[in-house]
């Protein structure tokens, strides 16, 4: 009996062997392949000289260790493209004008999958109106998203607008214009509250929770050591959130660190959902005040140049 006790405990005590083994090497991989993709994708807002190099890998490793603690592997990062930044500058255009484009977004929403034009007589908007939506669809005119641009002005006060049905076009207007404008936010009120936070972050990792799912993170910062996690949608929303609360799980993160910004949700359904799911739910029009409500902390704060 004991020599069979004894060969039972030897089997279990190999097998757990093999397993410690199995998981030191998929945790190695998942290092491997985490820090190979923070090398290559994870933006610091230093310019990259000799003397910081050091830092920058930090702020990498940062980023990095914090999905490897939590088993979560980096599948892939969109590549950064050359019109990125004609991009960002229209979005932040559309973002910091949102109530006064909307309804000419509104009109390209509905039809850019059948490829109608848009027609909008704009006799009674005010000129700032007229203006921020004329000199966005020249924009998007002279980029191809719209195939057709034309305002006739007085008397008719007649827009034409053809939405391009190119997946790069038909990806921004349903939303992507604005997770690119809540990037720049981000970065906007981090610098404005102190130039000397170090930060870094991730852009649309396509990534792998250790259940074997699959998920696409918006935007993961690196703030001072500290995680933020950030959603952004611009319609649906009703189908994502139980999806996003049970993410901020497996991400460890609370309320004050994992953000859903919701473009058109109101204050109290804000608030509601904030409550149901245990995120901080904002729109877009209160999303900097809250932000910045969870970095002021670090405004008088002289950042150490020699961190580890």
């Amino acid at each position: 009996m004991n020599e069979e006790l004894l060969k039972i405990l030897g089997r279990i005590a190999s097998a757990l062997e093999n397993i410690a083994e199995s998981l030191n090497r998929e945790n190695q991989d998942n290092i491997s392949n985490n820090l190979n993709y923070a090398n290559s994708h994870t933006y610091v807002n230093k310019n990259t000289t000799e003397d910081e190099s050091e830092d920058i890998l930090n702020r990498q490793i940062i980023l990095a260790n914090f999905l490897i603690n939590r088993r979560i592997t980096i599948k892939s990062i969109p590549e950064e493209e050359n019109g990125d930044k004609i991009l960002d500058k229209i979005a932040v255009f559309m973002g910091d004008r949102y109530k006064l484009i909307r309804p000419f977004l509104d009109q390209i929403k509905r039809k850019m999958n059948s490829g109608q034009t848009v027609k909008m007589y704009l006799k009674e908007r005010t000129q700032d109106e007229i203006s921020s939506i004329c000199q966005l669809g020249s924009w998007l005119h002279e980029i191809a998203f719209l195939s057709e641009f034309i305002y006739y002005k007085s008397p008719k006060y007649l827009l034409l607008a053809t939405p391009n049905r190119i997946p790069k076009a038909l990806n921004f207007f349903s939303g992507k214009w604005f997770e690119r404008y809540i990037k720049y936010q981000v970065i906007s009120l981090i610098k404005q509250v102190n130039p000397s936070i170090k930060f870094s972050y991730l852009a649309n990792p396509q990534v792998s929770f250790a259940n074997g799912d699959d998920f696409e993170l918006d935007l993961l910062f690196e703030i001072e050591r500290e995680i933020f996690w950030f959603e952004i949608k611009s319609a649906d929303y009703q189908r994502y959130v139980e999806k996003y609360s049970k993410v901020s799980k497996l991400l460890n993160l609370d309320k004050d660190h994992s953000f859903m910004v919701l473009l058109d949700i109101t204050e109290p359904g804000a608030d509601a959902l904030k409550d149901l799911f245990h995120m901080n739910v904002v729109n877009l029009e209160n999303f900097s005040k809250e932000f910045l409500n969870q970095i002021q902390k670090w405004q008088n704060i002289e950042v150490n140049e020699n961190e580890e």
